[in-house]
């Protein structure tokens, strides 16, 4: 942490200083796009500014004043402005300066020093600033500046030699430039003072310069100076002196001493071009300068060399606009300057900018420790990351939305990685990662950093080009921590399949029939350490056929893996029962485990509700008579149907008819049929549902009982001799024969009439059939059966069959004839007939009864009670046990679908 603040509190004291420098640099006002450009530059202390004030003003706010009291030294000051200065150390331009000429629209850009020693930024933001005036350049002529102390025969050549290579640095292509490159020399001396013995004032060997044009000491006056003469005269008695003979040198003098100063230069870097064979970058380097040389002696028609000029110092003191001699070689530079010729267009990639090894290695530091510091932001920021996924990750206690999670984030830190290792430059890497944090809404407070970083690279990238691409930015490096992070999103992800592989296992259906020997098998005897962690993980893997032999296991995962233990193998079902109703609660609830607990619990119940937060297994039907017209509610995500099952809440029957009702009796009607009870279920997915049956059907109604028959009539008894009664007598003669007969009548008895039967029961009605709603909040079919009619309504009982009236007896003609021959009677008999036989006395009828049809009342449904109620049990019980647990997901996404439906 320590170094990312040192590079930290180091990028920062530069993008302070280069800010604070820059201010002028962002003022600097453009006048157009496609400038016309006089490019001026030189070493610091070389006069360009005062050059550019001369030639770009009308020179009335510039002033010659003695540079000490006394002396006949003087210097050119803009008390005005301040942008004229003598020191030669510092540069006195901070950053490039635009004056326009009024005549001609060209555009003087006057360029801080190259060798300004006040610091590397000062000469970063100087290389900074030329960059932008060209960018805004079209085309351009180059004006090499230097004092003319530099360029005298016998001074040091340094300062010259340095600004060639400078120069060099700065044009890439010296021939495509070589015709818009000028030399003008600065602080020009008035005089020149010589001995008067002495011919030259450098005594040579011709013969190595031959071809070099001896500069000629005349002490005429150039042509344009009309006024010397009074000048000199004026001033005679400050330059006559005993020893010395004083002249006024000529513009011609001056420059010849300044060609033969370039010739001499040109000599030295040939020969050390010969000396430089082996070493290709420093003759490179040599042979621009040369070129560079060749350029600027170029001679015009005149014979003079046109790309030269000078500019002399004061000879008094005044404004310059009243001091002719410096207006004069002004408007020679301007003729030689500010004329459409020679301009040559600008290409992006023409200019180098030079630094010295001071400012390049500080520069090169600075690069060094902004890729230092995106490496350690980085790190920072992938850890930063990696918590606050970890965060996300360890809150959400739903495996399958982690899984997708912990997906997206590989996908996404995979491009984040790749965009990262794109990255041209810091601001780029901070752009990847702004953006990123935006899109995944990450609260990242160290994303801070990364203003300065803006800041300071929208200036550097512009000087990206002043040191090799070798020594920049290394983006790849900056991604490595998001690789490392990689690994980490691999092994969670890892880790998640293999928690979601694991729940999938525990809530089949085979271990939780059998969840007691499956966890048994796991901890062994042991009980009371009844966890999975290092010591048994694999007996856990080999128990449950979970293939993950890259597993890397840790405190996080035994601590989820452990939560899924107690919610899959050790849950006990919860019963609560209250008034008439009985609810029953638990993760996983087999119905063929209810049976028990539900007649211990509350047998009484009339309302059964059943909540399992994640399946509920149908496997046994519900079929006993307990159930038959209750009401029933089913909440669970998952229905599971095991085998072909039926849950049978069908009213119950009015039941079997009575027996025949005795002798006369009415039959007694019908019991109605029980209503069905009510089912409601909400589900969202359902396994085998095509094999569940629900029925919810009215009773059928009880037959009515069928009537008494009557009893049948006796019969009459037939006539006998007790009850005999004379009738009449016959009496027939035939000769002696005489027959005798007496007729006698014996009458029956009346038969006693039938009894009456009774009536047949009415049939009871059919119980009103109950309701089967089931709420299918999923995506597919449920394709559940439901049945749901009236019951059946009884059959009436039949009428019982009257009795029979009874037969009236036979009247009985008793007829007793006696045989008489003669007077002897010697035959007597007797003939009994039975006549008036079978009338029968009237049949019984079949009583009526009085009873109401609605002798047996209905019995109503229990349906007051809404799914809100069980509703918002389930979501209260899975968020008191459940929701602080590892789940997959399925209650949470079930009680999110149920909160978005209507019921």
């Amino acid at each position: 942490m320590y170094k990312i603040n040192e590079n930290f509190n180091f990028i920062n004291y530069f993008g302070d200083r280069f800010n604070a420098l820059k201010e002028g640099i962002d003022s600097l006002r453009i006048p157009h796009n496609n400038m016309n450009t006089i490019f001026f530059i030189g070493n610091t202390g070389s006069g360009k500014t005062t050059l550019v004030q001369i030639l770009g003003s009308d020179n009335s706010k510039l002033y010659s004043k003695s540079a000490y009291k006394g002396t006949n030294d003087f210097i050119i000051v803009d008390d005005y402005m301040g942008k004229i200065g003598n020191d030669t150390v510092n540069s006195q331009t901070l950053y490039t300066e635009l004056l326009v000429d009024k005549e001609t629209g060209f555009v003087l850009c006057d360029n801080p020093g190259f060798r300004d020693t006040r610091s590397p930024i000062h000469e970063i933001i100087a290389m900074y600033s030329m960059k932008k005036v060209l960018k805004y350049t079209k085309n351009i002529k180059i004006v090499i500046v230097s004092a003319h102390t530099s360029l005298k025969v016998g001074m040091y050549r340094d300062d010259f030699t340095n600004l060639l290579k400078h120069v060099t640095d700065f044009l890439y292509d010296v021939d495509k430039y070589k015709n818009s490159l000028y030399l003008i020399s600065t602080k020009a001396e008035n005089v020149f003072s010589y001995n008067i013995s002495d011919d030259k004032n450098i005594k040579q060997d011709e013969s190595v310069y031959d071809s070099m044009e001896l500069p000629q000491y005349k002490d005429k006056i150039a042509s344009s100076y009309s006024d010397y003469d009074e000048y000199v005269n004026k001033n005679k008695n400050d330059y006559d002196s005993e020893k010395r003979k004083i002249n006024l040198v000529s513009d011609y003098s001056i420059i010849n001493d300044i060609v033969y100063f370039l010739k001499e230069v040109r000599f030295s870097l040939n020969k050390k071009s010969k000396d430089f064979k082996s070493l290709k970058n420093k003759d490179y380097l040599n042979q621009k300068s040369i070129k560079i040389i060749n350029n600027l002696l170029k001679k015009g028609d005149d014979n003079s060399y046109e790309k030269i000029k000078i500019l002399r110092k004061p000879l008094e003191e005044g404004p310059l606009s009243e001091i002719n001699i410096i207006q004069s070689e002004k408007n020679s530079i301007k003729s030689m300057l500010l004329t459409p010729d020679n301009f040559v267009t600008v290409d992006e990639d023409d200019f180098g900018f030079a630094l010295s090894d001071n400012a390049f290695l500080y520069l090169h530091n600075f690069f060094q420790r902004m890729n230092s510091y995106i490496i350690d932001l980085s790190n920072v920021l992938s850890i930063y990351i990696m918590n606050y996924y970890t965060n996300i990750i360890n809150s959400n206690t739903d495996i399958n939305e982690v899984f997708n999670i912990l997906l997206d984030m590989k996908k996404n830190i995979k491009t984040l990685s790749n965009q990262i290792s794109l990255s041209k430059n810091p601001a780029e890497y901070a752009k990847v990662m702004d953006e990123y944090s935006k899109q995944h809404k990450l609260q990242l407070d160290c994303l801070n950093s990364f203003k300065n970083i803006y800041t300071v690279n929208e200036y550097l990238i512009q000087l990206e080009d002043l040191i090799p691409d070798s020594i920049k930015y290394t983006p790849l490096t900056w991604s490595i921590s998001m690789a490392k992070f990689s690994d980490y999103i691999n092994n969670k992800i890892e880790q998640f399949k293999f928690l979601q592989n694991t729940i999938e296992v525990l809530s089949r259906y085979t271990v939780q029939k059998n969840r007691k020997s499956y966890y048994g098998g796991i901890i062994g005897n042991n009980e009371d350490g009844s966890t999975i962690d290092e010591t048994n993980l694999q007996t856990f893997l080999e128990t449950y056929n979970l293939n993950f032999p890259y597993l890397k296991a840790d405190e996080v995962l035994f601590e989820k893996l452990n939560s899924l233990i107690d919610i899959t193998l050790k849950h006990r079902y919860k019963f609560r029962c209250h008034d008439s109703d009985l609810v029953i609660i638990d993760y996983f609830i087999l119905l063929s485990e209810l049976r028990e607990g539900l007649l211990k619990t509350c047998s009484s119940a009339t309302r059964i509700v059943v909540l399992a937060v994640h399946t509920i297994f149908i496997d046994k039907d519900l079929i006993w008579n307990w159930f038959r017209g209750r009401d029933i509610t089913i909440i669970a995500p998952i229905w599971e149907v095991i085998g072909s099952r039926k849950i049978n809440l069908d009213g119950m029957s009015g039941g079997v008819a009575l027996p025949k009702a005795d002798f006369g009796e009415i039959g007694k009607n019908g019991r109605n049929g029980n209503p069905g009870g009510n089912f409601a279920g909400i589900g969202m997915i359902f396994k085998n549902g095509e094999n569940l049956m629900i029925s919810a059907s009215g009773g059928e109604g009880q037959n009515g009982q069928e009537g008494g028959d009557g009893l049948d009539g006796k019969n009459g008894s037939n006539g006998s001799e007790s009850n005999k009664e004379y009738l009449d007598d016959n009496v027939m003669q035939v000769g002696i024969f005489k027959f005798k007969e007496k007729i006698y009548l014996s009458r029956g008895s009346n038969g006693l009439s039938g009894g009456d039967s009774g009536a047949g029961g009415k049939g009871g009605r059919g119980g009103n059939a109950g309701s089967i709603l089931i709420h299918n909040i999923g995506n597919e079919e449920d394709k559940i059966s439901t049945l749901v009619e009236n019951g059946k309504p009884g059959l009436n009982g039949k009428d019982g069959i009257p009795g029979k009236g009874g037969v009236r007896g036979c009247d009985q003609i008793t007829k007793k004839k006696d045989f008489q021959f003669s007077i002897i009677k010697f035959e007597s008999n007797s003939e009994n007939e039975l006549v008036n036989c079978g009338n029968r006395s009237e049949d019984g009828i079949v009583k009526k009864s009085n009873r109401s049809e609605n002798e047996h009342t209905d019995i109503e449904t229990n349906n007051d009670s809404p799914l809100c109620i069980h509703i918002m049990n389930f979501q209260k019980y899975y968020l008191e046990k459940y929701h602080s647990l590892l789940t997959d997901g399925i209650p949470k996404i079930f009680i999110n679908k149920i909160k978005a439906t209507k019921y």
